[in-house]
């Protein structure tokens, strides 16, 4: 899901028809200002039975808090908003509480009081992203549609209790020019962004073909190594925590980008300066070379593989992923884009120079 909603915003900004604006939102203290009512509501309307949700009643309602005073704990008493911090069961039933205000933002967009970013000749429209508590929101750039979208998150905030926290929200232009006179971020009582911004985790709106982009994780997998440089493990110990930990750190990122050859040749030579060293940060000889162990145990290797071929392999699926998934928003928004049939079962993925960055890491695999 992620890796979709990632994939939507990467093709938005070349795609877009008229121009727009994107609205990042941070909700405040989301899991703990849940107002139990509303959910139980939500859940009355997606239509679960009522002992269903007696049990999600007993769920949420049933732990008892108290208040230290003067270090003495009050009398328990019971919550009425909130989901608990940790509990698995608490990201599903948030969602269902977000499901109410995506409910919103299309019947708003069906009365006029919203219009979101368009694509392609069937005039594909986008008001909204969402998982989990990270939404997105795309409107045309009118003062209307911006003041009707505070308004809606006004409300929600009444009847939900999700409160948006506009100081850490910001508004990023998107296909529109720098000497517009409307202060769009001001009208929203927000701040003002640029790309790129993080959304999910990665990077909105950089150059994956440039290194740069690829500094912060890179840098993060340096962090994860540092302690265990000073543990002493033996070849084995050292060689699960390449398969385990480093090794999967950038997938996220190799899902969605084409992986520059000087960065994963950076990343190799973590892995392997950690497969080979002794704690004690010298330069060790290293007795076999690299390639080798990067086969497969079948092949005589230790089945370390490599980033270039990883990265290939997650991109491909998106081709198998692009004949399956045949009503999916991702796949409507590039083929209104690229002027392919909504039932195409596979594609070229030549968009040309001014495809996204997105498109043109998957058609490299075909290459």
């Amino acid at each position: 899901m992620a890796s979709s909603s990632r994939k939507k915003l990467s093709t938005i900004g070349k795609g877009v028809k008229r121009g727009g604006l994107m609205v990042k939102l941070d909700f405040e203290k989301a899991y703990d200002s849940v107002d139990h009512k509303f959910l139980d509501n939500m859940l009355c309307d997606m239509d679960f039975g009522r002992k269903w949700r007696e049990w999600i009643r007993n769920c949420i309602s049933s732990p008892g808090l108290s208040v230290l005073v003067n270090g003495s704990p009050t009398f328990d008493f019971g919550m009425e908003r909130g989901f608990r911090q940790g509990d698995p069961l608490s990201p599903f039933l948030f969602n269902v509480v977000v499901e109410g205000l995506s409910a919103i933002f299309k019947k708003a967009e069906c009365l006029g009081m919203m219009k979101g970013v368009s694509f392609g000749e069937e005039d594909i429209s986008v008001t909204h992203l969402q998982f989990a508590d990270d939404t997105m929101l795309f409107l045309q750039p009118k003062e209307e549609y911006l003041v009707n979208a505070r308004r809606i998150l006004s409300c929600f905030k009444v009847a939900s209790g999700l409160k948006i926290n506009f100081s850490k929200s910001c508004v990023v232009k998107i296909g529109l020019g720098g000497s517009r006179e409307v202060n769009w971020a001001a009208l929203f009582r927000c701040a003002s962004g640029t790309l790129p911004i993080t959304y999910l985790g990665l990077p909105l709106g950089g150059r994956p073909c440039s290194k740069l982009f690829w500094n912060d994780l890179v840098c993060r997998m340096e962090n994860w190594m540092d302690p265990w440089k000073k543990l002493f493990l033996n070849k084995g110990g050292r060689l699960v925590l390449i398969k385990a930990v480093m090794a999967s750190i950038p997938i996220y990122f190799m899902s969605i980008f084409k992986v520059p050859v000087g960065v994963a040749s950076r990343i190799e030579k973590l892995q392997r300066s950690f497969f080979w060293g002794d704690g004690q940060e010298k330069r060790k000889i290293h007795m076999i070379n690299w390639d080798s162990l990067r086969k497969s145990k079948e092949r005589g290797g230790l089945g370390i593989g490599s980033i270039l071929d990883k990265n290939k392999g997650l991109l491909a699926k998106w081709l198998w992923r692009f004949g399956k998934e045949v009503l999916l928003l991702w796949k409507r928004v590039i083929c209104a884009k690229y002027r392919v049939p909504l039932k195409s079962l596979c594609w070229d993925w030549n968009g040309g120079a001014s495809s996204s960055y997105f498109v043109k890491a998957v058609g490299s695999v075909l290459e």
